[in-house]
């Protein structure tokens, strides 16, 4: 039997700033960036997902925004069901790791300090989605639909996060 996913049998691999492309209806992949993840919290990921959608198998070269992020597991990417593309050159801001977990603020798998009103508020709060949430949820985006069904408004609380701390893809040309 062969392997289906380009991943390899370690869990140790860093898949930051890698494209992946997540199935989605009629042979398109919606074309997602993984900008962070964790050493702490087992198989944690924050995928970036641009408009971008293209056929399988096909990456682009550069991507010019995330629309929007949502967290979820890399376990997926290990059982074959979304595709690892190749790393990109993007600047992730350290603060766009910032989390509260716990009844802590988090940085970059490390507690600061526990949170203050104000920062549940504008914080985002850690929660792994699963692959069927991630799917749907990329669905709402694409479609334009209100998504009702997203969990606690942690989709309000991420985009917020994204646009204070903005993610740049470094173009080469």
């Amino acid at each position: 039997m062969t392997d289906l996913a380009p991943y390899p049998k370690t869990r140790k691999r860093n898949l930051t700033k890698h494209l992946i492309g997540v199935p989605i209806d009629n042979g398109l992949n919606a074309v997602c960036v993984v900008l962070w993840q964790s050493s702490y919290f087992r198989n944690l990921i924050t995928l970036g997902i641009s408009a971008t959608q293209l056929p399988s198998g096909q990456y682009p070269t550069q991507l010019d925004s995330v629309i929007s992020l949502i967290d979820t597991g890399a376990g997926v990417i290990r059982s074959g069901y979304w595709h690892l593309g190749s790393p990109v050159d993007v600047t992730i801001p350290s603060e766009f790791s910032t989390r509260i977990s716990a009844g802590n603020i988090w940085c970059d798998d490390r507690p600061i300090r526990e949170p203050t009103f104000e920062d549940i508020e504008n914080i985002p709060t850690l929660g792994c989605a699963g692959m069927g949430l991630v799917r749907n949820y990329i669905h709402f985006l694409y479609s334009g639909l209100p998504d009702a069904k997203f969990h606690r408004n942690q989709r309000t609380i991420m985009d917020r996060h994204l646009a204070n701390y903005p993610i740049v893809f470094n173009h080469s040309y």
